[in-house]
């Protein structure tokens, strides 16, 4: 009986080889054999619906045309239990987008110049695990929305992002907007043509270990973005604050260096109840703090 069992659950696990885009199902492992290159035809991995799925691009390339509009290296829509791994991702209009999905793990992706976000996770999406990713040339790396109603309740909430690099984006770097207890550790967010990380009405977010050089802003804390969380923060050279607070309250900055920024080191408006504590502002052009 144990060795039926021990032989059912083998052939179960035996990865599927896979070489073109479609629909994935669940309870499958996925392996892609090759590299998908300039992909016509719309969306290009799909799970709806689906749960306990494995893809592992074992670092092959799936790549689009650019068409204009919102086609998707991997669409991963009311999902769970879905792993992507070792994906390079260009040319779509999003790169991985993850919807009304939960408990889903995203691991060494880089997805790099797709037309409107490199990872997209909106709304409802909540509970995943995002770590080793790099998103460049994309107008927002990383995107973490609300289903645009006006509240949190719709945002996506307590998903957990590690080992991120976030650069050369032309707008953003990572950008959250109505999405609460969201945590990042380890993060890169320098050279992008905006602000490094825009948190808007977005409370409860923690960022431990963050370099944000060299864009607009390197944070950007704003409209009721309360009980932020920042330690371990860099943030120097960029054109404007370092770390811009705007009507937000009760956060916490711990063990921030922000020096030679074009305005500010760290700039609180109209925002109360903060604690700041070890914090190094130098050679900014305009105040430290």
């Amino acid at each position: 009986l144990f060795l039926l069992l021990f032989l059912a659950g083998s052939a179960f696990s035996a990865p599927v080889p896979i070489s073109s885009c479609g629909s994935l199902v669940s309870n499958t492992d996925y392996e892609l054999s090759q590299d998908i290159v300039n992909y016509p035809n719309g969306s290009c991995f799909v799970s709806n619906g689906q749960e306990n799925i494995s893809f592992d691009c074992q670092g092959y390339s799936v790549d689009g045309i650019d068409t204009p509009g919102w086609l998707l290296g991997f669409y991963v829509l009311n999902s769970r239990n879905v792993t992507v791994r070792n994906c390079i991702v260009t040319d779509f209009g999003v790169g991985i987008q993850v919807a009304s999905s939960a408990n889903n793990t995203l691991s060494n992706i880089t997805a790099n110049s797709n037309l409107h976000y490199g990872i997209k996770i909106y709304p409802t999406s909540s509970n995943n695990l995002l770590s080793h990713l790099t998103v460049s040339s994309n107008p927002t790396g990383i995107g973490i929305y609300n289903n645009f109603d006006g509240s949190t309740s719709s945002g996506s909430n307590n998903n957990v992002f590690s080992d991120v690099t976030a650069t050369s984006n032309s707008n953003y770097g990572i950008y959250s907007y109505y999405s609460t207890n969201n945590s990042f550790s380890n993060v890169t967010a320098s050279s992008n043509g905006n602000d490094g990380i825009k948190i808007e009405s977005s409370p409860n977010n923690t960022f431990s270990g963050v370099t944000a050089n060299s864009n607009q802003h390197g944070f950007y804390i704003r409209s009721s973005s309360h009980g932020t969380v920042l330690s371990g923060i860099t943030t120097s050279n960029n054109s404007g604050d370092g770390i811009d607070i705007e009507s937000s309250n009760f956060n916490t900055l711990t063990t921030v260096t922000a020096n030679g920024n074009s305005v500010e080191g760290v700039e609180l408006d109209s925002s109360s109840s903060n604690t700041l504590s070890g914090i190094a502002a130098s050679g900014n052009s305009h105040a430290g703090i």
